[in-house]
């Protein structure tokens, strides 16, 4: 596996084994963080009882490892949300700054009182003018790039073919990572 400097300096920086603590200061997570990941198995580590005091014993190079795949699954997202935001950009390129519900309905293949209740709970901004809703298209495209939309359960179909155009032109960008 290949480091990069700054990886270089944590396993450099460190002896062969760190406590549970050290991980946390070099992940810059706090304490209850770290805790998660030992238990749940992510990051291994042997544990030892001296006096009844519980030590972990934490090999530097799974956390360098650890951190790796965080930095990747990072970047992964972030090419994923640019995608999105292009693809986005281009389907309303012909729409107006402005929308109504009825315009953003359309756009997603939503109904009008899903977007409401969106508005209502804070996900997706818009402003009232004479009683009427209108949402600004860089709030709408905003909203499609949170994790809220995108796990949204039952997903309309143009919602699904979204999806499906950022997935292929990202396909191959997991292996490059």
């Amino acid at each position: 596996m290949e480091f990069n400097d700054f990886y270089k300096e944590i396993i450099n920086d460190n002896s062969e084994f760190v406590s549970k603590e050290t991980m946390c200061n070099i992940m810059g997570i706090c304490q209850s963080t770290g805790y998660k990941l030992l238990k749940r198995g992510i990051i291994p580590y042997n544990k030892r009882v001296e006096k009844s005091v519980h030590f972990y014993d934490i090999a530097v190079i799974d956390i360098v490892k650890y951190m790796q795949q965080q930095n990747s699954l990072f970047k992964l997202e972030c090419k994923y949300k640019m995608k999105m935001k292009a693809i986005c950009e281009c389907d309303f390129k012909n729409e107006n700054d402005v929308l109504k519900i009825s315009d953003v309905s359309r756009l997603l293949g939503y109904c009008k009182e899903s977007i409401r209740r969106w508005i209502e709970n804070g996900h997706l901004g818009a402003y009232r003018v004479k009683q009427r809703l209108y949402i600004s298209k860089e709030d709408l495209i905003d909203f499609m790039l949170t994790e809220y939309y995108n796990k949204i359960r039952f997903k309309s179909d143009i919602h699904k073919r979204m999806l499906t155009q950022v997935y292929n032109q990202t396909n191959n960008i997991q292996e490059e990572l």
